[in-house]
């Protein structure tokens, strides 16, 4: 279920990782859910389906092959488990600096 894409961000820290996204998820009480070499993942809360979410921000990995390979190989099993009860693939954000995956979120 994808959302309509908004210009306007907005820039928030959490334990120093920086996320760009779009305002209507709120990282006000966000904690680091888990990160490794290849990102960061962070629970926000989504103010238009006012449930929890989970934020996965990957580094852009350009100039290396292997990196940029296994990214799109999330994305695309992302996407092809997207009717699967226990996986919700809502967004993928392609900015210059960065990609953000963004998942429903159960505590």
């Amino acid at each position: 279920m994808a959302a309509p894409e908004s210009t306007e961000t907005i820039a928030t820290v959490v334990n120093g990782h920086t996320f760009t996204i779009d305002p209507r998820y709120i990282l006000k009480d966000a904690r680091i859910l888990g990160k490794g070499s290849f990102g960061v993942v962070t629970t926000a809360y989504d103010s238009i389906r006012k449930i929890d979410i989970a934020i996965k921000r990957i580094r852009p990995y350009a100039n290396d092959e292997w990196d940029a390979r296994h990214t799109l190989r999330e994305i695309r099993l992302l996407k092809l488990l997207k009717d699967h009860p226990n996986v919700s693939f809502i967004n993928c954000n392609l900015t210059t600096l960065l990609l953000l995956i963004l998942n429903d979120f159960s505590s």
